[in-house]
């Protein structure tokens, strides 16, 4: 059996935490367990919800030749943003380094495993969602199904997810290899990593156009712009009868695949031993001795935790940055908002949906506890009081996102030229959401704590309570949206959200504030 297949069947063995849930004796966690493959399956079903929509919606208007080029542009974004700060920790993953570089395991094969941990993950979301399209085009195409269409589509869905997660890769090797000798690692991988989306983010949106004439075509052209992505129009035009450039594509991404690997392994060692190390050359210097208390003292500690890690940061920091660059935009695109809204009736208090979607979709709280890892056990014995600890985990949450809601609250009603009667909207129902959020966050990690996590992405990607923020988040926008469109008077709609939030959220506060550090495990 080859190095490769060995770490493998030790990665899988486990696969879903299946091994534990057989052989464990621990309910608590066999529960935490299902619950975790549960909320997997939930968002893989909301997920396929949206998606099969998107299908149909694209036949019904003539546009089925679209939806596999669609489908396929789509999952391969989702996929190189989701990953794009997940591949580092898992290729250089700290955990199991000491245990295998002294086995007599090729470096390249341990690249190669990790990597493939990540494709088979991957690919089995990206499967799923282009199976789907697949079976709406073939209801709307029959004709067009033929064997080479059926073969391209079989390569297509099986080698999706190489070339983001090579994407990914080569990014995370990259900072990783610069950020591992500098004395700021964290920071620095957080600052590429913030510039890196932000610039991906910019070129998607500059990609194309839409034309807002009839909704037929604002469809066209949102589908033509994701198919004019290189590998995707290439697939498109593959199932079509022009397969040679997409298998040339193909090949050509297995051979870049192999190459990283290859080069990454050389350098294993090296880089993982340099993120190992810690900055020396500090000389101390005796500064007046500063005293805070237990709330402040914890915040900053907090704060510094956050800041420390990239994957952290950049998985929670990303909406508030939209929030306040939507914001400013107002100030010159306003007037054209306006005008959609005058055309259609709607109240402009809709718009507050946006910042509440972006202020309470990823919480920091959700992995606020886990974070402490290994070391939580020092909280347990130090003599303070879990309001303190608690509370600090809470303010981390609202330093992060208050500063681009209260721009967000001054910029859009006066840029959107909103009346008075709408401004409370834009004031409460983001305020009330995100408070929400907040502490709901903080309650799903202490129900699912993790301490025994291996990568950061572990718990702040898609652990559990993450997931389940997600679902918190849908469920309150809907609320919100519901409430702004039955009630005529968009502030009594405001006013009422902000009371229920408060209410929801002073009790899920104080059923906080009950759990003691000491029954965290």
């Amino acid at each position: 059996m080859t190095d490769l297949a060995i770490l493998l069947k030790l990665r899988f063995s486990n696969f879903l935490r299946l091994n534990e849930l057989k052989h464990g004796g621990d309910k608590k966690l066999k529960n935490r367990i299902i619950g975790s493959i549960v909320a997997y399956v939930f968002v893989a079903l909301m997920l396929e919800f949206y998606l099969v929509a998107l299908c149909v919606s694209l036949a019904a208007i003539g546009s089925a030749t679209l939806i596999l080029p669609t489908v396929y542009a789509i999952s391969s974004m989702a996929i190189l943003m989701f990953s794009i700060f997940r591949a580092g920790g898992v290729i250089y993953e700290h955990a199991s380094f000491d245990i295998l570089i002294p086995m007599p395991l090729k470096k390249s094969a341990i690249v190669a495993e990790r990597f493939l941990s990540m494709y088979f993950e991957e690919l089995a979301f990206s499967a799923l969602f282009m199976v789907t399209a697949f079976v709406v085009t073939a209801l709307s195409l029959s004709s067009a199904i033929t064997p080479i269409f059926v073969a391209i589509f079989i390569i297509a869905t099986i080698t999706l997810p190489v070339l983001p997660l090579t994407l990914s890769t080569i990014f995370g090797s990259i900072i990783a290899a610069i950020s591992a000798r500098l004395k700021h690692k964290s920071l620095v991988k957080t600052i590429i990593s913030l510039i890196f989306v932000l610039a991906v983010m910019a070129l998607s949106f500059s990609s194309g156009y839409i034309d807002d004439e009839v909704s037929a075509e604002i469809f066209q052209t949102i589908s033509a712009a994701i198919s004019q992505f290189f590998v995707a129009a290439a697939f498109g035009n593959a199932l079509y009868g022009e397969p040679l450039l997409f298998l040339l594509i193909v090949l050509g991404e297995m051979v870049l695949l192999t190459a990283v690997i290859l080069v990454i392994g050389k350098f294993f060692v090296k880089i993982c031993s340099a993120m190992r190390e810690s900055c020396a050359n500090m000389s101390f210097k005796k500064t007046a001795i500063k005293q805070n208390s237990t709330f402040k003292a914890f915040l900053k500690l907090n704060l510094k935790q956050y800041f420390s890690s990239s994957v952290y940061v950049t998985n929670t920091i990303i909406g508030p940055i939209l929030l306040l660059a939507a914001s400013i935009l107002s100030i010159f695109f306003g007037g054209y908002v306006t005008e959609i809204f005058e055309q259609t009736g709607l109240s402009k208090a809709l718009v507050t949906i946006i910042p509440l979607w972006v202020l309470t979709l990823a919480p920091t709280t959700t992995a606020a506890i886990s974070m402490e890892g290994k070391n939580f056990y020092i909280m347990r014995i130090l003599p303070i009081r879990e309001k303190d600890f608690y509370n600090a985990k809470l303010a981390v949450n609202l330093v992060i996102n208050l500063p681009s809601y209260v721009i967000s609250a001054i910029l859009l009603p006066i840029f959107l030229k909103v009346e008075w009667a709408n401004v409370p909207a834009f004031i409460l129902i983001p305020l009330g959401g995100l408070l929400l959020a907040t502490v709901f966050g903080l309650k799903l990690n202490q129900k699912n704590v993790n301490f025994a996590w291996k990568s950061e992405a572990e718990i702040v990607k898609s652990g559990l309570p993450v997931l389940l923020a997600m679902l918190v988040s849908f469920v309150t926008v809907i609320v919100a949206g519901a409430l702004v469109l039955c009630l005529e008077f968009s502030a009594l709609a405001a006013i009422i959200f902000f009371a229920l939030a408060m209410l929801v959220s002073s009790f899920v506060y104080r059923s906080v504030l009950k759990v003691p550090l000491s029954t965290l495990n």
